[in-house]
């Protein structure tokens, strides 16, 4: 039986207590519900270079050595679903997915690879597999169970288990490589939808309901580091396209990847609190959704 999330805060439990409960290594999640969350710093740039502004955020938040030490392995996940290059906004766009590639490994990080639940088909027409592979790293596809390892979600209110990418759940860094884009069931495809191409079973999520899915499988690993490519934004027709594309030329990062969401919803003149996920993360303390609550900085490129 599910509960609402007003019944989990009114529990006690929230974060802290179900993360001590489980007493995993795997959810690293600091924030606690019902509490007042750290504020987190968003990191924007807006120039002609996609590369050049992921590195300008990146240099505002410490650096990449920041998140990557010598010789840890990095688990990239950009959104990469179908064989459309980067005009079309369906796909994270290659110049950044290269960029962070080559960050990393420039900061002496061992093996760094991407996985996803997705067609192996498209990696190389749509450009991000040699932006992957032309700076040191490797990709791949997770379309056997094998590949997956059972995961208990005690968090969830309503996913309380699924199977995520074994890579993924075992990687020292985890980078989120999101693009911005609409979708017709989630209304935006952000960060936190961009979990759903790390788990096996998609369909539970759509049968049942899919914003507060999208929040309980955040809950599996809270990113290291999130890197959302507006570059060019998909406003219609998403998640696949084609449609009405934008071109925003931004970078946005942070630490916090659902703050990152409830900012990045901004770009698409929406509320925070009107995409489902997002307000479902905010009640469940998994991040700041209050721009007020947040320390955005707008850099010069």
């Amino acid at each position: 039986m599910s509960i609402t999330r007003r019944d989990f805060l009114k529990s006690g439990l929230g974060l802290a207590g179900a993360a001590a409960i489980a007493g995993s290594p795997l959810l690293p999640l600091t924030a606690q519900a019902g509490k007042a969350l750290l504020k987190p710093s968003i990191m924007v740039a807006t120039g002609d270079s996609p590369a050049d502004n992921v590195r300008k955020v990146l240099e505002a938040l410490g650096g990449i050595e920041k998140f990557v030490k010598p010789g840890q392995s990095v688990f990239m996940k950009p959104n990469c679903i179908t064989e459309m290059g980067p005009e079309f906004a369906v796909n994270t766009n290659p110049d950044v997915v290269a960029e962070v590639a080559r960050l990393c490994k420039k900061a002496g990080a061992g093996n760094v690879f991407a996985l996803a639940h997705d067609q192996a088909g498209v990696w190389e027409p749509n450009g991000i597999g040699n932006a992957i592979e032309s700076n040191g790293g490797t990709i791949g596809v997770s379309t056997a169970i094998a590949d997956y390892i059972e995961v208990k979600l005690p968090l969830g209110l309503i996913l309380r288990d699924t199977m995520m990418i074994r890579e993924f759940m075992e990687a020292d860094v985890f980078i989120n490589l999101p693009i911005a884009k609409h979708h017709g069931g989630a209304q935006l495809t952000l960060g936190m939808k961009n979990y759903m191409g790390l788990n096996w079973d998609r369909i539970i999520m759509h049968n049942t309901d899919l914003d507060q899915t999208i929040a309980d499988l955040y809950t599996v690993r809270r990113p290291d580091l999130t890197v959302m490519d507006a570059t060019r934004m998909l406003l219609n027709n998403g998640p696949s396209g084609p449609g009405s594309v934008r071109l925003e030329m931004t970078i946005a990062a942070s630490t916090d990847g659902v703050a990152l969401d409830a900012f990045t919803a901004t770009l698409f003149k929406h509320e925070p609190h009107e995409i489902g996920h997002i307000k479902a993360a905010g009640e469940m303390g998994l991040g700041v959704i209050d721009l007020k609550k947040m320390d955005i900085k707008k850099l010069k490129v």
